[in-house]
């Protein structure tokens, strides 16, 4: 096998694997959408699927995935969690005022939003609730005046340093990169 391999990426926008799990217990969050995809659902309907980083607190870094139904004729009650996810992004009520609202994925992407997250129980499925800003402060204040004080922290004695006797790691070679040609498979070559 050889080791003699190479690529060039752009890793600034990149979460590390294994860093965007779920939040493990219930929690209010500030969250950025991400991404969004459409999928349908085993009755048949449209569902839009929205990935979003949770961007402060303890729970940073943290994905929380939710999905919102298209309405349909015959299933207009989903609008009230639209309305709710819309209000939580910073859509204002007078633009949702209006007779038609046209929403799109791309106008979603980047905004920041407010939700409650409950963890799925086993073999179920987690639950979302979109928060406007005023709620969120009201409610994640009220958890936090509620969360017991931390235990105290029980001193213990350092143990001796254990050493070793290793070669020093050596850092990977970082080769330059030639210009970038027009042919987007040229790396095979």
């Amino acid at each position: 096998m050889s080791s003699e391999w190479s690529f060039t990426a752009d890793f600034t926008n990149v979460t590390a694997a294994g860093m965007g799990g779920a939040p493990t217990e219930e929690a209010y969050c500030k969250v950025k959408i991400y991404s969004s995809e459409v999928r349908e659902t085993a009755k048949g309907a449209q569902r839009v699927i929205f990935r979003c980083m949770v961007t402060e607190g303890k729970h940073a870094s943290s994905v929380i995935t939710d999905g919102q139904n298209f309405p349909t004729p015959e299933n207009q009650i989903c609008l009230r969690y639209w309305k709710a996810l819309l209000t939580s992004v910073g859509v204002t009520a007078k633009a949702l005022a209006k007779k038609e609202v046209k929403i799109n994925g791309k106008s979603l992407m980047g905004r920041e939003g407010f939700v409650h997250f409950i963890p799925a129980p086993e073999g179920g499925y987690s639950q979302v609730r979109w928060l406007n800003e005023q709620q969120f402060k009201t409610l994640s204040a009220k958890e936090e005046a509620m969360s017991p004080a931390p235990a105290p922290v029980k001193k213990v004695k350092k143990a001796a340093p254990i050493e070793v006797d290793a070669a020093p790691e050596e850092e990977p070679e970082v080769v330059p990169v030639a210009a970038d040609s027009d042919d987007p498979l040229d790396f095979l070559i």
